[in-house]
């Protein structure tokens, strides 16, 4: 949950991206209490497409830790604008 508050308000504040606030999330371990205890970042990374996407499980698991495959998820998504790994291509000068 921490991870998404600072994730989401980098992106907005710094980045200028825009929320996708037509996305609803559905977590069933968040409650919209929560949610507001870190300033909506739960939501906001999931509108911005940084967070959980497409997690089989609908769960956010706001106090597990988070991988270091988490997070460079997360980071790639949110420095190269690629909410899918499909949409990648890295193109190597050699």
């Amino acid at each position: 949950a921490e991870l998404a508050k600072m994730i989401s308000n980098y992106a907005i504040n710094i980045l200028w991206h825009k929320p996708n606030t037509a996305i609803q999330i559905n977590f069933t371990d968040v409650s919209s209490n929560m949610d507001n205890q870190y300033d909506n970042g739960i939501t906001k990374a999931y509108q911005l497409w940084l967070m959980w996407q497409n997690m089989p499980n609908k769960k956010f698991r706001p106090y597990d830790n988070v991988t270091r495959a988490e997070f460079a998820t997360t980071l790639s998504r949110l420095l190269y604008d690629t909410p899918d790994f499909v949409n990648f291509s890295l193109n190597i000068i050699v």
